[in-house]
């Protein structure tokens, strides 16, 4: 996946151009902070890395984003109706939990049988 596609999949995903809008530049400094090793192992810094990110973390990191832009919203009433917009941060935390709930990690292991397995019993 390109940078341009998983931030494409990201602004899709979370809304991220719609208000509070989180720019496409917040969107690739996030995916900056949220890259893994490819399926080759092989380290971002390694020059043949194939971009790899954790697209889940991202998203949690942008509905972070997103709660902090409108944290200084507020409950007010206007010529009869009520505007209550004070209760978006805690939504979007909430989407931000909830995208880190989906977060998969993975460890390599090499496992190989004993060679030779010794039962005690009584």
């Amino acid at each position: 996946m390109t940078l341009a596609a998983a931030r494409d999949y990201l602004v899709l995903a979370t809304a991220a151009d719609q208000e509070p809008v989180v720019t496409n530049a917040n969107v690739e400094t996030f995916l900056g902070q949220c890259k893994l090793a490819d399926s080759a192992g092989r380290a971002p810094a390694d020059t043949d890395w194939v971009p790899t990110w954790d697209l889940n973390l991202a998203e949690a990191l942008i509905y972070e984003r997103k709660a902090a832009l409108c944290s200084n919203q507020v409950t007010f009433s206007r010529d009869g109706s009520k505007f209550d917009l004070s209760d978006r941060p805690e939504r979007f935390r909430k989407m931000a939990n909830e995208a880190r709930k989906r977060r998969m990690s993975g460890v390599e292991l090499e496992l190989t049988a004993p060679e030779e397995v010794v039962v005690i019993s009584e």
